[in-house]
């Protein structure tokens, strides 16, 4: 769950824009003065900027512009990658669209940051729909056949769950924090080790081989399977349903992109 999303003003350290969703309460200028020290600090110390802060059961994650500092206050279930890069899209609508001027010369008036509400809840804080979940659901089903795969999902390729056939929080967990080793590489899980298999990706875990398998540029497969003894027939049962599901993306694709053309008219 994401919980909250703020942006500072980096010149006079002032709170210019709060989004918040659950029941999170949170002093804003504590907050804004807490984030602009800490930026400060860390400059001054190591001429870095920080980008994360891990806390026991959610992580903020920041980003800087030129004029601001975008924040947001996230679970560990959310890909920090997918909402790392919607910050950026945030953070680069308001440079864009507010000049340095018109922050600098900022009186308060929190109105004028108003027409941000739509974008910042269609980036954060609208579910991801897939409309196409019923014609692909009956090969998803294929993975019920193999017990050892205890759970089974689909996310986008930014990180955000659209299918998850047991919506267990551990599991949400776990999924996003290896998605996002995956794709940035990071090495705070260097020890499990990381396979390739033909395009797929499988991470070993304390409950077992995760399984990673692109569908397409917008969709990723990803499995549980608990015995290592199965995970063969495992990666050849997902891979099969990857192909399937990608096929039948295609042909909706191309029947949506076909048109009839009107009698007499030839191609």
């Amino acid at each position: 769950m994401i919980h909250a999303i703020y942006v500072i003003h980096k010149t006079s350290g002032l709170n210019i824009y709060k989004r918040f969703q659950g029941d999170i309460s949170i002093n804003e200028n504590l907050f804004s003065g807490f984030i602009s020290a800490l930026f400060t600090f860390i400059k001054e110390v190591s001429h870095k900027t920080i980008e994360r802060v891990t806390m026991d059961e959610q992580v903020l994650l920041l980003h800087e512009t030129d004029n601001c500092i975008l924040s947001a206050l996230i679970d560990l279930e959310e890909s920090c990658i997918s909402v790392k890069n919607k910050l950026i899209a945030l953070g680069s609508y308001i440079e864009h669209n507010y000049t340095k001027e018109t922050l600098d010369n900022w009186t308060g008036d929190l109105g004028i940051f108003h027409e941000l509400d739509s974008l910042v809840d269609s980036l954060f804080f609208k579910n991801v729909v897939f409309d196409k979940l019923s014609s692909v659901k009956k090969y998803l089903d294929l993975l019920d056949t193999l017990p050892d795969i205890s759970v089974y999902g689909l996310l986008s390729t930014n990180g955000d769950f659209i299918f998850l056939s047991q919506d267990n929080r551990d599991i949400r967990i776990l999924v996003a924090q290896s998605f996002d080793s995956l794709v940035s590489n990071d090495m705070y899980l260097n020890h499990r080790s990381i396979d390739k298999h033909e395009g797929t990706h499988i991470l070993h875990t304390k409950h077992g081989s995760l399984i990673f398998t692109g569908v397409n540029d917008e969709v990723v497969l990803f499995t549980l399977n608990t015995n290592e003894k199965t995970l063969g027939l495992a990666l050849t049962l997902v891979e099969k349903v990857a192909s399937r599901i990608e096929y039948t993306l295609q042909i909706e694709k191309k029947s949506k992109n076909e048109f009839v053309l009107p009698m007499g008219v030839n191609k």
